[in-house]
């Protein structure tokens, strides 16, 4: 998965979902954020789920490779509200070491 776009853009679509990421750790994919990168449309779809809800948002990017992609929420959204105003590109390789620039 290779996506790029604005970091408010990112922030706007990721900060609804993460009232869904578990804080209990009970299970450890709970405490993540599935980023589904879908090339034809140039949409990514950011889901996150607990035992008793789940939220789902939207929003445009320039996808170069589609894919998707298990980030830990909390840490990401810490990460990314961090980094300058500007283009933000999240990226996997094979390996799955992702790269946030």
């Amino acid at each position: 998965m290779f996506i790029r776009m604005e970091k408010k853009e990112l922030l706007d679509a990721i900060t609804p979902a993460l009232c869904a990421v578990s804080t209990k750790g009970t299970i450890p994919a709970f405490e993540c954020l599935y980023f589904q990168a879908d090339e034809k449309e140039g949409k990514v779809t950011v889901l996150a789920f607990d035992n008793s809800k789940g939220v789902k948002t939207t929003f445009s990017a320039s996808v170069l490779a589609p894919g998707g992609l298990l980030l830990p929420g909390h840490k990401l959204a810490s990460f990314i509200r961090s980094l300058p105003e500007g283009e933000v590109s999240i990226s996997n390789d094979d390996k799955f070491l992702t790269t946030i620039s």
